[in-house]
């Protein structure tokens, strides 16, 4: 009867620590945080122009963590996209988006920038708005994904 208890009393303490030696957060999922989308010239021009090429890049200010695939698109009135959506594995490729695209007249534009992360964590919870310059970040969570929605405003001459 001694004999089993203290195997009992061993193995609760083998398990608690085990379980103390494993944070939590080492298997918590996190989407990237994002600072801004810039805008340059692919031909090295100062100013955006019409019928140019136009690079595009959302700047991660903090990447993410334990995501695998993510899905990002690309959305902008009347402008033609080199690659329009993409799929990657996060955790491998995890540069600052970017994409390629022309528009045909001067003007304003909206860039809308949506990426959605498959969580292969555990999901923190996430839901938030915040402010850029001329545009927005919106970041949402569920049980399985992060979404991210950018909206940012620019001039082409």
């Amino acid at each position: 009867m001694k004999r089993y208890l203290f195997v009992k009393v061993l193995m609760f303490c083998l398990v608690s620590m085990l379980s103390l030696s494993c944070s939590e957060d080492e298997y918590s999922s996190y989407p990237p945080e994002f600072q801004d989308v810039t805008f340059e010239s692919v031909e090295g021009d100062e100013e955006l122009r019409a019928n140019t090429s136009i690079k595009a890049v959302v700047v991660q200010s903090k990447k993410g963590k334990l995501l695998n695939k993510a899905t990002y698109k690309w959305e902008c009135e009347d402008a033609s996209f080199e690659k329009q959506s993409v799929e990657i594995v996060y955790d491998k490729q995890n540069e600052n988006p970017s994409a390629v695209f022309e528009v045909p007249y001067p003007g304003s534009y909206k860039l809308k920038f949506t990426a959605r992360y498959n969580i292969s964590g555990q999901s923190e919870f996430v839901n938030y708005t915040k402010p850029i310059s001329a545009g927005k970040i919106t970041c949402t969570s569920s049980a399985l994904y992060y979404d991210v929605v950018i909206e940012k405003n620019f001039r082409v001459k």
